[in-house]
């Protein structure tokens, strides 16, 4: 059956809500919001209170959802994108504080707010190239006496190693502000250099050593400027090249230059003292340099009438002298010794006066007025007699049955005559021995040390016992005279 509608069976007026007669027409269920605009436009809409979800999709970082009954979404970090690079500034991190979940930045972290249960070290003291350590398990320590450009490594204290330092040829150990001065250690693949604008000191509690494998073409060389010293296999050089101003000097306690070789004059000097001025060029031997004349080449010095005391000026020669050429004194002149022997027998019951030196097998000559005197030839001294007896004891006379004799050096001067020496010579040097306590009865040695003669003069010696001549027996004496003469 069908059936009509009369636009007057119900009419919509005023909002479309409702109809004219102020029913509703269209009435809100259960979570469902109905809203009309002026223009009579109706919305229909579902506040979210009610109504069921068909499905739930779980999305990219999460598992589970589904399409009844309860479902349940899952953190899934596997569905995740796998960063294979470094993470940059960037880089933002997932955070929950509380129930409160948030993203930061990587740059924005801090790792002093993460726990450091590996032991992270924290750095202190940090400043542009200053090299870190560690200090304790956990920390780190920007040293201000270690620091590094990048070219330049500067060390403020000291180092120490217990391996090996090496470096590469032609590099240098500096000590020396970088830049300036010459004080290094280098090595250029051949030699080891060590320079110094000063002073270089080696000191050693227990010794020194320097020494060269090389032993067929090796050697030392120690030098200024040129080589000073040198030892190589064949032997130790002083002054190798030639240096004229390189003299070598010996010091001992008390004598400045006691061994001298003067390079630039070609003398060598032994037993000088204070040789004031040494390596001053042409003066270098003053005052000695005036004194020794251009003709020396070895200068023995000493002093005169030192033996036998405590002065050190006598040359002992232990072994043999031979000498090829001329002996001269300070003056000059050569030297001759002159020995004469002779022999005297004495049955004399007095103690007169005997002049020597006399003929063979003379007894007795008191007297040397005209005979029995030295004419001089020379200039020269009168340097000692020696005396010596022979026969037994129990038959003939010894030296200290004499109980003492004086020795008396007579000189008389060249162009007098007469010449009398015995009364009234011109010089006399007398010499007393006390023989009662003389330790040898046949032996005497009488040392005279101002008896000089000029050529021409005439000399003679005397002696003189205290007793008689024959107190002992018949004396036999040997007398030998020992003379120096200066030759020119």
């Amino acid at each position: 059956m069908a059936s009509s509608f009369r636009s007057d069976d119900a009419i919509l007026s005023g909002s479309l809500t409702r109809l004219a007669d102020g029913s509703s027409y269209l009435i809100a269920g259960a979570g469902i919001d109905i809203t009309t605009g002026s223009n009579g436009a109706i919305t229909i809409t579902n506040d979210g209170t009610v109504g069921d979800i068909t499905e739930v999709i779980a999305g990219i970082g999460l598992s589970g959802g589904g399409a009844t009954g309860d479902v349940t979404l899952n953190l899934d970090f596997s569905e995740l994108t796998d960063m294979t690079g470094d993470i940059s500034s960037g880089t933002e991190f997932i955070l929950q504080d509380g129930s409160t979940e948030s993203r930061k930045a990587a740059s924005e972290i801090k790792l002093s707010i993460l726990n450091n249960d590996s032991n992270f070290a924290t750095l202190t003291n940090g400043v542009d190239n200053r090299i870190v350590t560690t200090t304790g398990t956990s920390g780190l320590n920007g040293e201000a006496n270690l620091t590094f450009d990048g070219s330049t490594l500067i060390l403020t204290g000291s180092l120490e190693m217990t391996s090996n330092l090496n470096l590469q040829p032609t590099n240098k150990i500096n000590f020396n502000t970088p830049g300036t001065g010459d004080q290094y250690i280098q090595y250029n693949g051949n030699s080891l250099t060590v320079e110094s604008d000063n002073y270089f000191n080696v000191n050693a509690d227990d010794g020194i050593e320097i020494s060269v494998s090389n032993t067929t073409t090796g050697y030392i060389d120690i030098g200024i400027g040129a080589n000073t010293l040198r030892k190589d296999k064949y032997g130790s050089y002083f002054n190798r090249d030639n240096d004229t101003d390189c003299d070598f000097v010996v010091d001992s306690i008390n004598n400045d230059g006691i061994l001298f070789v003067d390079a630039g004059l070609d003398v060598v000097i032994l037993g000088a003292s204070d040789l004031t001025g040494q390596g001053d060029g042409p003066n270098e031997l003053w005052p000695l340099g005036a004194l020794i004349g251009n003709d020396v080449r070895l200068y023995l010095s000493g002093s005169t009438n030192t033996k036998g005391t405590s002065t050190r000026g006598v040359t002992l020669v232990a072994g043999d002298m031979v000498v090829s050429g001329n002996l001269y004194d300070g003056e000059g002149l050569g030297y001759i010794k002159d020995i004469e022997k002779g022999s005297f027998q004495a049955t004399l019951a007095a103690n007169t006066k005997q002049y020597f030196p006399g003929d063979d097998g003379l007894i007795e000559q008191s007297s040397v007025q005209y005979y029995g005197f030295v004419t001089a030839p020379f200039s020269g001294s009168f340097d000692k007699v020696i005396l010596r007896t022979w026969g037994a004891s129990s038959t003939f006379g010894q030296l200290s049955d004499l109980g003492g004799i004086t020795a008396s050096f007579h000189r008389g001067y060249n162009g007098s005559d007469p010449i009398n020496l015995d009364t009234a010579p011109d010089f006399t040097e007398d010499i007393k021995i006390d023989l009662s306590s003389h330790p040898q009865s046949n032996y005497l040695e009488i040392i005279f040390s101002g008896s000089n003669f000029n050529p021409g003069d005439t000399y003679a010696l005397g002696m003189q016992p205290d007793n008689n001549w024959n107190a002992g027996g018949t004396l036999n004496l040997n007398y030998t005279i020992v003379t120096s003469y200066k030759v020119n």
